[in-house]
């Protein structure tokens, strides 16, 4: 829930000694809300206020990030966690790895900040062979959570070589080649054979202009 207005309420009524109660769920935004109030008389004299009231939690966490990982890496996720209130706390700081929606791996340390202050948390993963990695941070106190969640590219950690084996083929002889150059252990996505009566025409290719 963001909406923009958080309550209306067009006839609040008050008490003999001038008060009136005003309950309400605010939405989920954290940041400064304007409240205003208008209070008139039967005979149409009026009055009215205006207040700011900020909306936040006890707690807060700020994750550090990579922009991309690579398949095999040891990375370590790092995240800063706020106390706002004037208490000092303490929990658990949770890192949930996914891919997809599959649970790869939950790790959990634990942190005490006095009132005001802030705290380093660090997990460290290593990356499987996956596509995009899901992560979700996590604080959480006995009253209070925040958390994050964000993905994550993962890179292959192989390059793709493109190796070619020139040969010549003349008259109506059979020939045999062999492809030793090609690296036994590599895995090989696909085998492409040209052939041209005119050798002349792969150097008109290799021009910039024709390529």
């Amino acid at each position: 829930n963001f909406a923009e207005t958080a309550f209306f309420y067009p006839h609040a009524r008050f008490d003999e000694t001038g008060t009136t109660n005003i309950e309400c769920t605010m939405p989920e935004s954290l940041t400064r809300w304007k409240f205003m109030g208008l209070v008139h008389d039967k005979s149409l004299n009026y009055t009215q206020l205006t207040e700011e009231i900020e909306c936040r939690k006890t707690i807060s966490i700020t994750s550090n990030r990579p922009r991309f990982v690579t398949i095999d890496d040891q990375v370590q996720i790092s995240a800063i966690i706020e106390n706002l209130s004037s208490e000092s706390i303490q929990g658990n700081a949770y890192a949930e790895f996914y891919n997809g929606d599959k649970l790869l791996s939950q790790k959990k340390c634990h942190f005490s900040i006095n009132e005001k202050g802030t705290q380093q948390v660090n997990w460290i993963f290593t990356v499987p062979d996956i596509e995009t990695l899901t992560i979700k941070v996590i604080a959480k106190t006995d009253n209070d959570s925040d958390g994050e969640m964000f993905n994550i590219p993962v890179r292959p950690n192989k390059t793709l070589l493109t190796e070619t084996l020139p040969f010549v083929a003349n008259g109506k002889n059979n020939f045999i080649f062999n492809f030793d150059e090609f690296k036994p252990n590599a895995n090989n996505k696909s085998f492409v054979i040209e052939y041209t009566n005119n050798p002349i025409w792969y150097a008109i290719q290799a021009l910039p202009h024709m390529s």
